[in-house]
């Protein structure tokens, strides 16, 4: 599998999705390592002095060694 998407959710007015790639992104030369993506799921218009903005929070679990990486970021 090259690429997972996870449903949808609303937030902002927006539908967004995960996507994982579980061996990187082979389109960007990025692998041994997942990559992990917040993309939005539905194109709306915008107009050009529109800003759309989310901050967000992802936590990946490492089950072998009981611990997670905290992700934050502005999309």
């Amino acid at each position: 599998m090259d690429r997972c998407e996870v449903g949808d959710f609303e937030a902002g007015g927006y539908r967004w999705r995960l996507v994982l790639c579980p061996n990187g992104n082979k389109k960007r030369n990025v692998e041994g390592h997942i990559s992990l993506y917040l993309e939005m799921a539905e194109e709306k218009p915008i107009e050009p002095d529109q800003i759309v903005a989310i901050d967000f929070r992802l936590f990946l679990l490492n089950q072998k060694k009981s611990n997670y990486l905290v992700l934050e970021g502005t999309y």
